[in-house]
């Protein structure tokens, strides 16, 4: 069980430093701006589009090259890191550890917070299990197509020339009435249903509007959308983006694909209407023209809104959304999060006293023999903090020296009543393996908070 505690300390310190605030930074600011173009998005959906986006792909960036880059730019007021690996004002910081009256170690944060870490990595893999799935279904739907040979569709070569693609497009369809739809990145394919091909008029439009998603990148970004939605599953805000998103992406097709054929809104909005209540949907990851989910949206969008998309609010939105990715990843990247509350004036001006020989941070950070359990097991609550009912955090500075003992160890940040005085017994009675820099054997300054609580009834 101590086993089990311990490393639920330093998944906790990892992830809460790494990972979770700097999920929560980003829900702070990625939140009013959903609730923002909730509100009025549709009057812009380039718009909308890319920033969502935008502030979705920050997300997994952010974290990414927080964690690469190991840098503190940003830090929360009132706290200091917790990352054992990393410089700050106080030298390395050990995970707590955490004493009440009557018992050596209790479930504190950390402990709680790598319990909730590893409880959301679970519905991740499973997440991602279906997403896997999801593509196999993609290949099976591969198997079923029929090629359809251009004489058939004589209008595609037209619509792709006025789009400017590059990529050839292969035509392909299935029995059945399904909803038209793309896959693929390099050899994109577009697959209609049969009933629709002996119709020039609806197929025209409903061709426009695939190629329109291929000239897009559509099916590539939906991909990356949706492993991103696996991986952060636990956030329903994520869910709720990849949702929006992939309206706005409706919606900014429809735009394009009247301004491109001139066709009416009616007839347009009455051929999607036909896919909403007469076809069948394939649940894969390719990206389809009539999701049902936002058919009544997009309807109702042409309906209200008579403007058509321009050149000059396309790039607005896409230089709105760079913008917007470039400061949410900067932002999730360097916020970074400090668990103790140590005084850093105090502890610069400690760590000053132990010389230049002394380091922070070397090759080998010293290692606890016997873990956190070892100084657990040695706490014992002073009685006159008890009584007083006394509780807090002691903040201990302390170097370990060539031979893995704890020298020169003082309190940061205390909490009297005896608790100050009974953190230096059990730190001192501590025994490291030393840090070792360029082969050698070096002294090492360290921090550790140890938490005085009191038992709950």
């Amino acid at each position: 069980m101590e086993t089990l505690l311990e490393l639920l300390y330093r998944l906790g310190s990892g992830a809460l430093s790494h990972f979770w605030i700097p999920v929560l930074v980003w829900t702070l600011v990625a939140l009013p701006v959903y609730l923002v173009l909730r509100w009025r998005g549709s009057l812009w959906p380039e718009g909308g589009y890319h920033v969502l986006r935008a502030l979705l792909f920050a997300l997994p960036l952010g974290v990414m090259l927080g964690a690469t880059t190991g840098q503190v730019l940003v830090r929360l007021p009132g706290f200091v890191s917790v990352d054992p690996l990393r410089p700050d004002g106080a030298g390395a910081v050990l995970p707590g550890v955490v004493a009440t009256a009557g018992e050596g170690a209790g479930w504190g944060l950390l402990p709680l917070v790598g319990l909730f870490t590893l409880g959301t990595a679970v519905v991740t893999l499973w997440q991602l299990g279906r997403l896997l799935c999801r593509f196999r279904a993609l290949r099976s739907v591969r198997r079923c197509l029929a090629p359809v040979a251009p004489e058939r569709v004589p209008e595609c070569d037209v619509l792709a020339r006025r789009l400017r693609l590059r990529r050839k497009v292969h035509l392909a369809t299935l029995p059945g009435d399904v909803v038209p739809m793309t896959f693929g990145v390099r050899k994109p394919v577009v697959v209609l249903p049969e009933a629709l091909l002996a119709d020039p008029s609806r197929r025209y439009l409903a061709l426009a509007h695939e190629l329109v998603h291929v000239r897009r990148h559509d099916f590539l970004f939906h991909g990356i959308e949706g492993s991103i939605a696996a991986v952060f599953a636990f956030h329903p805000l994520v869910d709720r983006l990849c949702r929006a998103i992939g309206g706005y992406r409706e919606l900014v097709c429809d735009r394009e694909v009247l301004a491109l054929t001139g066709c009416g809104r009616r007839r347009y909005a009455t051929l999607l209407f036909s896919f909403l209540v007469s076809t069948r949907h394939v649940r894969t990851v390719a990206v389809g023209m009539a999701e049902s989910s936002h058919l009544t949206q997009r309807i109702q969008a042409m309906k209200n809104n008579r403007k058509l998309v321009s050149r000059f609010s396309k790039r607005t939105a896409l230089v709105l959304g760079l913008v917007v990715l470039a400061g949410g990843t900067f932002i999730v990247a360097c916020t970074d999060f400090v668990g103790s509350d140590v005084d850093e004036p105090a502890a610069e001006a400690a760590l000053q006293k132990t010389g230049q020989e002394t380091f922070i941070v070397v090759e080998r950070m010293p290692e606890l023999i016997g873990g956190l359990a070892s100084i657990q097991s040695k706490i014992r609550y002073p009685e006159i903090a008890r009584k007083a009912g006394v509780e807090g955090r002691v903040i201990v500075q302390f170097t370990v020296d060539e031979e893995g003992r704890v020298v020169d160890p003082e309190v940061v940040r205390g909490i009297g009543a005896g608790c100050d005085e009974e953190a230096i017994r059990a730190v001192m009675e501590a025994r490291f393996v030393p840090g070792m820099q360029g082969g050698k054997v070096v002294p090492v300054r360290m921090t550790i908070p140890i938490s005085f609580r009191l038992p709950r009834d």
